[in-house]
């Protein structure tokens, strides 16, 4: 009964580290995201800025916690980088709304 219970323990553990981790890359690579999508806006290449809009929405829709909801990350730095995604994410929707409605 207690080494089950001591696996599912183990088992939650390791799935929580998992999470750990895949949050950390997205954050770290989401900014990456953002340069790309800025180059590509410099050039005017309508399939990479298309492309890096959809990157960017769907990494962004993957912390949404963390981007919006106010959850704390495991340093301060990854903290400070995920509030200036989200502020670049805010940013990014409204000007896109903005840019649709004056068309």
């Amino acid at each position: 009964m207690t080494d089950k219970r001591m696996d599912k323990n183990i088992e939650v553990i390791n799935r929580q580290k998992g999470e750990k981790i895949f949050k950390i890359i997205t954050l770290i690579v989401l900014p990456l995201f953002w340069i790309g999508y800025g180059r590509a806006l410099y050039i005017g290449n309508q399939n990479n800025i298309s492309s890096y809009s959809l990157l960017i929405l769907t990494f962004s829709i993957l912390n949404c916690k963390v981007l919006f909801a106010g959850e704390k990350m495991y340093n301060r730095v990854l903290d400070v980088l995920a509030k200036f995604d989200g502020f670049l994410f805010l940013a990014w929707a409204v000007m896109t709304i903005v840019s649709l409605i004056m068309k």
